[in-house]
C-alpha cells in the first residue's frame, strides 16, 4: 500500500512522530497529506534550529506564517535575504560563524523583513555586516550583540546600525573591544528612548563613560542605567526580574526576563506563554 492510500487517522498517527521540521515540510512537498498535518507546520510559533542557515530557512519560511520566535545558526557565506516577510516574528536569535575577515553578515537585513520584531540576540562572528540605512525599524526595543573573539567591528558600522532602531530601550554590547568612552557618549544621542545600556567586556570603556551618562541624563531629564566591566554584575541586583538561570524551557514569552542577561549558549529552547 502506498502512503497516500493510508487512512487519514493513520497518517496523523505517523506524523505525530515526525519532530524534525525539515522532514515534515519535505513530506508536505512530496505528496498530499491531511490538512491537519499542514496545520501542524503552519501553526508553529517557535523554532530552535542548530543546523540550519538563513538561506536554508528562507526556502521554507512561507510554511511558517505564525512564527513568533526563531533561534538559528548561520554560517558564512551569508547571502542577501530575499525571503518572505515574517509578519508575526517577535524574537530573533542568531549565531553567525565566520573564519574570514571578508565575510559579510546579512542578519540585520533579515530583521528588516520582520516588521513587528521586538527583541534580537546576535552572536556576531564577523567584522562586516550589511546595513540598509534607508529603512528604520520602529518596533525593536531589545538588542544584544555579542562580538566573537577577536572582535573587529568598526564603530562607524555599528553606529549606522543602531541608528536604524530609534525606539530601542535595552541594549547589550559585549566583547566590543573597539568600543570606547566617546562612543558611549554618541550612543546617548543616537538612541533617544534608551533606558538600559550594558557594555560588558569592553576593554576601552572607563569610568569616564559612566560620567558621560550621568551628566547627559541630568541635562536632558532622562534616566539611563549604565553597566560596564567592573560594575556589570550590579545589573543582576538592580534588575532582579532578569533571569540568569540556565533552563531549556522558560515560563513566559519574555525576552528581557529569560534572554537578555544570558550567554548565547544558555538561551532557552522554548518560552512558554503563561496562559498555557
Amino acid at each position: 500500500m502506498l502512503i497516500n492510500e493510508l487512512p487519514d487517522d493513520c497518517l496523523l498517527s505517523i506524523f505525530d512522530y515526525v519532530n524534525y521540521l525539515g522532514d515534515l515540510i519535505n513530506c508536505y512537498k512530496a505528496f498530499y497529506i491531511h490538512p491537519s498535518i499542514i496545520q501542524k507546520v503552519s501553526s508553529i510559533k517557535q523554532l530552535y534550529l542548530q543546523f540550519c542557515s538563513l538561506d536554508d530557512f528562507k526556502r521554507d519560511a512561507h510554511y511558517l506564517p505564525n512564527l513568533e520566535r526563531l533561534h538559528i545558526r548561520d554560517e558564512a557565506p551569508c547571502r542577501y535575504y530575499d525571503g518572505p516577510v515574517l509578519e508575526k516574528l517577535k524574537i530573533f536569535e542568531l549565531d553567525f560563524s565566520s573564519s574570514r575577515v571578508t565575510d559579510m553578515c546579512y542578519c540585520f537585513h533579515f530583521m528588516d523583513s520582520c516588521p513587528i520584531l521586538q527583541s534580537a540576540y546576535i552572536f556576531l562572528g564577523a567584522n562586516r555586516f550589511y546595513v540598509d540605512e534607508t529603512t528604520k525599524h520602529q518596533c525593536l526595543q531589545d538588542l544584544v550583540i555579542v562580538f566573537a573573539d577577536p572582535p573587529r567591528t568598526d564603530w562607524n558600522d555599528l553606529k549606522r546600525l543602531l541608528m536604524k532602531y530609534p525606539n530601542l530601550k535595552h541594549l547589550g554590547l559585549r566583547n566590543a573591544s573597539n568600543l570606547n568612552d566617546e562612543h558611549i557618549k554618541q550612543l546617548l544621542h543616537i538612541l533617544p528612548n534608551l533606558v538600559l545600556l550594558q557594555a560588558d567586556i569592553c576593554e576601552e570603556i572607563t569610568e569616564r563613560a559612566a560620567y558621560y551618562v550621568q551628566d547627559y541624563c541630568k541635562r536632558h531629564g532622562r534616566s539611563i542605567e549604565f553597566y560596564s566591566n567592573e560594575n556589570s554584575y550590579e545589573i543582576e541586583y538592580d534588575w532582579p526580574q532578569l533571569s540568569t538561570k540556565q533552563e531549556k524551557i522558560s515560563r513566559g514569552f519574555d525576552f528581557m526576563k529569560h534572554c537578555f542577561l544570558k550567554d548565547y549558549w544558555d538561551l532557552p529552547h522554548f518560552l512558554i506563554p503563561v496562559e498555557y
